[in-house]
């Protein structure tokens, strides 16, 4: 049985049985035969790049190659680096290509007068927690408390100025020939028909993806589990690898 072949056959016996998926209904699924899916798992045949591509496919693209064929442990590749230099996981990595406005937050953060105070704090538990007692660890964790609040007072202050700045309300109520209080109410108005809008369209999506989920439901059990089995797995393991060094 050939290296790469075995790392396979772990691999797709591992996904299909975190599916919870027989090997007859994962069969059907990909559309091969139950007896190509057992040499597969048993490593017993090299899989051609027809059933790879189907495999990836299946998984809506959302396992990388490298991570089906049993090479890695990493789910997303794109994220290897930020991981790698940055120490940010896949989660943190989706949650600032969703929302920009995170970036921001954090640029504040790291860019504030007492962020090296924090640094000092979590440096010291790291190179001294073994030898802390409980009034030790005690005094630490008022000194990151502290700083930390210090830090976000000042970070959504900054951010509750920066939404609007004063030229900018000053022209747009200009612009609207209104006084600061019809602004002010005009600026609710908008943000109501935003958020009605953004209700409407989520309420939309919504209808849309249970009627892909209802003809897709197998698959989409599939997929469900493979994620929450691998995407915590990788999760859970780069935290400690963060608290192991």
């Amino acid at each position: 049985m050939g290296y790469a072949t075995e790392k396979f056959a772990k691999r797709l016996k591992q996904l299909r049985e975190t599916a919870g998926l027989t090997q007859e209904q994962f069969a059907k699924e990909l559309k091969v035969s139950r007896g190509a899916i057992s040499y597969y798992e048993k490593g017993e045949r090299t899989p051609d790049i027809e059933f790879l591509s189907t495999l990836y496919d299946y998984f809506q693209c959302t396992l990388p190659y490298d991570f089906l064929l049993g090479d890695t442990d990493n789910i997303k590749e794109e994220h290897r680096n930020m991981y790698e230099f940055y120490g940010l996981t896949d989660e943190a990595c989706d949650k600032l290509e969703w929302n920009e406005n995170i970036g921001n937050i954090i640029s504040a953060i790291l860019g504030h007068k007492d962020f090296n105070a924090l640094e000092r704090a979590y440096k010291g538990i790291v190179d001294h927690y073994k030898t802390f007692n409980i009034h030790e660890m005690g005094y630490v964790g008022f000194l990151i408390s502290d700083a930390l609040n210090k830090i976000i007072f000042d970070v959504l202050e900054v951010l509750r100025n920066i939404q609007f700045t004063a030229e900018e309300r000053e022209a747009l109520r200009i612009k609207y020939d209104l006084s600061d209080k019809e602004f002010e109410e005009k600026r609710k108005e908008w943000d109501e028909r935003e958020r009605l809008l953004k209700e409407q369209w989520e309420k939309e999506d919504e209808k849309l993806k249970e009627q892909d989920e209802d003809q897709n439901a197998i698959k989409y059990s599939a997929i469900s589990k493979i994620h929450e089995k691998f995407y915590k797995t990788v999760d859970d393991l780069e935290f400690n690898r963060q608290f192991s060094r």
